[in-house]
């Protein structure tokens, strides 16, 4: 998804949860970090709340 983000193909990603993007929390963030940087976005569905650890 970052690859057509960058192109120009699209804005950002909706998913019905962060998990769809990565099952760990961490890697969630990094790829937030990444898509936002080529200033598109992900979108959850439904907010979700986290444990911090």
């Amino acid at each position: 998804m970052r690859r057509l983000i960058r192109a120009g193909y699209a804005d950002g990603v909706v998913v019905t949860r962060y998990s769809a993007i990565s099952p760990c929390v961490e890697e969630y963030e990094e790829q937030l970090d990444l898509i936002d940087q080529h200033l598109g976005f992900i979108a959850l569905m439904r907010p979700e709340v986290t444990e911090v650890r």
